[in-house]
């Protein structure tokens, strides 16, 4: 295994919930700590993504970058050079 991925149930409420923030804070140190790449799913929200950039998590997976896709409108954007799983800096 290669990557630690954050349900999305705990990035849901980082902004608003201390006790979310933390353990999706630790999440981070622990996957970084063991050299996993570190994959927060359900960021649905820029306050969301500033969050976990700040902490250092790799990607990102949610609603904020698209909605679900079906697999002919996934071919056409995998042709533009977009990539999947998107990175924010």
């Amino acid at each position: 295994m290669n990557a630690l991925k954050i349900d999305q149930s705990l990035v849901h409420e980082i902004t608003a919930d201390e006790g979310d923030a933390t353990i999706v804070g630790a999440m981070i140190n622990i996957g970084k700590g063991l050299k996993k790449r570190v994959i927060a799913e359900g960021s649905e929200a820029r306050a969301q993504l500033n969050f976990l950039h700040r902490r250092g998590r790799d990607e990102g997976q949610g609603y904020y970058f698209s909605r679900t896709v079906v697999a002919q409108q996934f071919a056409k954007v995998s042709e533009t050079g977009l990539s999947a799983t998107l990175i924010v800096n």
